[in-house]
């Protein structure tokens, strides 16, 4: 019941979230491009990509010093 109950709590915030996010888009497109806030959202795919990338890194830095 536990393990059900997670599932559920964590697709509820899930979807949550992606609704939040899907909704806040929507609003900043509505901005003007030359904002301060519309430059900044052009910017967000670039700086999720980095972060995956160096948390990738550093989860792959770490396996290799816990296994070699």
């Amino acid at each position: 019941v536990l393990v059900i109950a997670f599932g559920a709590g964590m697709a509820i915030v899930l979807a949550g979230i992606g609704l939040a996010l899907v909704y806040a888009s929507k609003l900043i497109e509505r901005l003007p491009p030359n904002s301060s806030i519309g430059r900044a959202w052009e910017l967000v795919p670039l700086g999720t990509a980095v972060v995956v990338v160096v948390a990738g890194l550093y989860l792959t830095s770490q396996a290799l010093l816990v296994t070699f």
